[in-house]
């Protein structure tokens, strides 16, 4: 019974970290905010359909109140794979991008690997990062126009 009881043990000790090894955390730090008014957003995507913005398409979409010009979102146990992420600055708390007459945003945004974004929402592909290591840090900078 003990042998047995070893062998459970020591099998079930061997599964979780072999899955453990395939996980991640990934650490989010948006920075350069023109305040601390309201939440930072963000949406993590492993697939273009619906990038940056589709909430219907998202994976995971959390905010959390800035501190200090920034926002840090700590997000573990994530399987290893390919991601982006999409994030706002909802100043007014209504956890929308708000936007103007002609659809120039009117609060802040940005997407991993911070592309260029002179001519319209980068693309999943653009930006795109792999998970692949214990823990990955993302930094996003805030766009206001």
């Amino acid at each position: 019974m003990k042998k047995t009881l070893l062998f459970l043990l020591a099998f079930g000790a061997m599964l979780s970290f072999g899955q453990s090894q395939n996980k991640g955390t990934i650490k989010v730090v948006v920075y350069g905010l023109r305040n601390n008014s309201g939440q930072v957003g963000i949406r993590i995507f492993n697939k273009p359909e619906g990038f940056p913005s589709d909430g219907a398409k998202v994976l995971k979409e959390i905010f959390v109140k800035p501190a200090n010009g920034e926002a840090t979102f700590e997000l573990p146990n994530w399987s290893f794979g390919t991601y982006a992420i999409g994030s706002i600055h909802d100043e007014n708390g209504n956890k929308d991008l708000d936007k103007n007459f002609i659809g120039i945003p009117k609060e802040g945004f940005g997407t991993s690997n911070n592309p260029n974004m002179t001519f319209g929402t980068p693309s999943f592909k653009t930006a795109s990062f792999g998970l692949n290591q214990p823990e990955s840090t993302v930094k996003i900078k805030m766009v206001y126009f």
